[in-house]
């Protein structure tokens, strides 16, 4: 019937909880440093990070985890409702890459962690560099080396050279990393049964922390063209006068304006301007110090306002990219290019996030009880792998009926279902038929399969306070409705349930989302669920139904089918 199902592997599952845990800290901690403006926040969430993850590498000592849990939390941070994402992923898989490949190349005991734990947060400072000289260019090396030569002169510190300063700033965050994997090693220690309490996974619900972005108008070809427009006017910044670059770039930054008008939220942070007004007028009062003893210098205020527009187009377009790379499309091509473990974990963690976010304490209240916060966080990581372990398991009662547009799905469940009946079986459920006007669908009804009551649910005529998708305005109650028949059937242990149809609407936690949420947890009861042929991969890896168990409604009849569901 289709391709077989392989059950997702113990190391993604592992990676998915830990991956929650992991988007759950950086929330979390990255909402309270960003609120009270405190420097250095990238490196405290670094070290933050380096604690944990020396814990669970004690605790899970298979190879691989850490790496597949950064690039789980790297990708959930898409939900963060910051305007700039690409910086903290790439710091969360940077992280997991450290730690993953030096302990695996020299080994798990204290001192590979610790020097795992020195190069993560060291990373912090190589990565908070290379942002400055993307934003500004190379002409920021020009302005820090002339405050630097101005600094010395007027301190007469002369041996404080650049290398030795370079060397007290890398070995703070080094033992800062040191630290932090010390402190994560330390405080190890499996929880007992005391400290164990039973997890009730939520169904997926969004949560305040959880800020969805209400940009819609996604367009992978924007993704080239950001890129393309930025390397351009870049190299133009570098090579060109001004009446050339200036033009094009204040275009491409009106264009990101009108289109992504969230990316402005950057530019409202006091820091930003801080730095802005620091470098323009160290630029300005020491460009030609050095060489005249001049404190103006036209050169240096053209300097620092070059940097100026060359950061505003970097910010805007990776702000641009950042929104576009939310673009669902991208969980289509997790699914279609064999990394359906990958989009597997994602769903997994999606689904504790928000409950993991509750059950842990605020920054503050983890920084003062870290030795209680691992056992607490490695206690429900164990109780998050078994429930995980379930859900991903494959759901051999639950089959996938598809088949192309118009090619009679539903009249097959129908008259398969009367069939079933008709041998004394329960056969509980909704249908959705539809009638047609000039070759097209025009309305959908729900048929209650136990009472023959049929409801309109959709049509292309607008009625007010129905929800609009597509072509169709749907009616919310009737989904209520439908969802409370689909409950009751559950209630009387139906022989089987039918539910039709699932397609992208319920993808997105809308239409028969909550139905499903009742059916997926259901192991005991044998389904039908009837879904649009383009989705049921999809819907298949989403809910872990086996390869096997898809239907081709155009290779069945309802007779076979019948004494095929009939069959224990």
């Amino acid at each position: 019937m289709g391709e077989r199902s392989s059950r997702i592997s113990e190391k993604w599952i592992k990676a998915a909880v830990l991956g929650s845990l992991w988007a759950a800290i950086e929330i979390i901690a990255g909402s309270f440093l960003h609120n009270i403006r405190l420097p250095f926040a990238g490196t405290m969430l670094s070290m933050f990070s380096v604690f944990m993850l020396v814990a669970f590498m004690r605790h899970w000592k298979e190879p691989g985890v850490i790496l597949r849990a950064g690039v789980v939390a790297a990708l959930m941070k898409s939900i963060s409702p910051s305007a700039v994402i690409l910086g903290p992923m790439i710091a969360i898989v940077m992280e997991a890459v450290i730690l993953e490949f030096v302990t695996r190349f020299l080994g798990r005991h204290l001192f590979s962690y610790m020097l795992a734990g020195a190069l993560a947060v060291m990373w912090a400072l190589v990565q908070k560099v290379l942002n400055f000289i993307i934003l500004y260019g190379f002409d920021l090396v020009r302005v820090l080396e002339a405050f630097y030569q101005w600094a010395v002169v007027k301190t007469g510190l002369e041996q404080v050279t650049p290398a030795l300063l370079i060397i007290i700033v890398a070995a703070s965050y080094a033992l800062a990393g040191i630290l932090s994997a010390l402190m994560g090693y330390l405080t190890f220690r499996r929880p007992g049964e005391k400290d164990r309490a039973d997890i009730a996974l939520p169904a997926r619900k969004r949560s305040g922390y959880l800020q969805q972005s209400n940009f819609n108008n996604y367009n992978a070809v924007h993704i080239l063209f950001i890129t393309f427009a930025v390397v351009i006017t870049l190299y133009l910044t570098d090579r060109t006068q001004v009446w050339i670059y200036l033009p094009m770039g204040l275009a491409f930054l009106a264009y990101v304006l009108a289109r992504y008008r969230r990316t402005t939220r950057y530019l409202r942070k006091p820091g930003i301007w801080i730095q802005f007004t620091v470098l323009t007028f160290i630029a300005t009062l020491l460009w030609e110090w050095l060489s005249t003893g001049a404190y103006f210098s036209i050169e240096g205020l053209e300097i620092g306002l070059k940097m100026i527009f060359r950061a505003m187009v970097i910010i805007f377009g990776f702000s641009a990219l950042s929104v576009e790379l939310r673009n669902p499309l991208i969980r289509s091509i997790l699914q279609r290019n064999g990394l359906s473990n990958l989009y597997v974990a994602l769903n997994l963690s999606f689904t504790a996030l928000p409950f993991v976010i509750d059950r842990l304490p605020g920054f503050r209240t983890m920084v003062r009880q870290r030795k209680r916060l691992i056992v607490t966080m490695i206690s429900q990581a164990d109780l998050l792998l078994k429930k995980f372990s379930e859900e991903s398991s494959p759901r051999d009662n639950v089959f996938l009926l598809t088949g192309p547009t118009q090619s009679g799905k539903t009249t097959l469940v129908k008259e398969t279902a009367g069939l079933l009946m008709e041998k004394g079986l329960k056969v509980r459920g909704i249908l959705a038929p539809g009638n047609f006007r000039d070759g097209k669908r025009n309305e959908f009804f729900i048929w209650d399969i136990k009472t023959g009551k049929a409801e309109l649910l959709a049509s292309r005529k607008p009625e007010k306070g129905w929800t609009p998708y597509g072509p169709f305005f749907f009616n919310p109650d009737i989904f209520l409705k439908g969802t409370a028949t689909i409950g009751q059937a559950l209630k009387e242990r139906a022989d089987l349930v039918i539910l039709d149809e699932v397609g992208p609407v319920e993808m997105k936690g809308k239409g028969w989302h909550q139905a499903l949420e009742m059916l997926k947890d259901r192991r005991d009861v044998r389904q039908v669920w009837v879904v649009r042929e383009r989705m049921q991969k999809e819907i298949r890896l989403n809910y872990m139904v086996p390869g096997e168990n898809v239907i081709q409604s155009d290779q069945w009849t309802a007779e076979g089918l019948a004494e095929f569901l009939s069959v224990d």
